[in-house]
């Protein structure tokens, strides 16, 4: 069955290599600087916990018949704008903002059918689907998205739901 296997994104390995390298490093910074709250995609930290988490806040606001308000986010729009300044804020040199910035911006990429390449095209924003850089980043961006959620709590713009669940009950979960 080896010989039906075809991979979803097929990149030059010398890219590979640095991505993976850059991902390596990012990831020994990451857990210094990411708060304990972000729960997914670093190594020692289990994504469940966020699930379990979320099922008990929703069960106490339901068992003690508590009013509140849980969003969902999607902040793809503002993601890649946001990366930059993430990296900047959590003091990341300004050579590390190009690496990254060169990553995720730009490239070419091509086609391949029936052993056939067809023209190649840019591509804007965003990460190679499986590229070990994806999880930090996202990491590093919610990480941003937290504190400033932490921030207004401490400002009293934001009141968190089961305080006793969540530390201060305001969580990015």
């Amino acid at each position: 069955m080896v010989q039906q296997f075809r991979p979803i994104c097929v990149l030059n390995v010398s890219f590979k290599i640095f991505t993976k390298i850059v991902a390596n490093r990012l990831t020994t910074v990451a857990n210094r600087i990411i708060r304990p709250s972000q729960s997914a995609f670093l190594p020692r930290r289990y994504i469940l916990e966020g699930v379990v988490i979320l099922h008990e806040t929703i069960h106490e606001i339901w068992r003690k018949k508590q009013s509140g308000l849980i969003l969902k986010l999607d902040f793809e729009n503002v993601y890649w704008s946001f990366l930059q300044q993430a990296l900047r804020m959590n003091g990341f040199m300004s050579q590390w903002c190009k690496w990254i910035e060169s990553i995720v911006s730009g490239g070419n990429v091509g086609i391949k059918i029936n052993d056939e390449m067809g023209n190649f095209f840019q591509t804007k924003k965003g990460l190679r689907q499986g590229d070990p850089l994806s999880s930090v980043l996202f990491n590093l961006v919610t990480d941003m998205l937290a504190v400033f959620i932490s921030r207004a709590g401490i400002a009293e713009q934001l009141k968190g739901l089961v305080p006793h669940l969540v530390d201060g009950g305001l969580s990015i979960l």
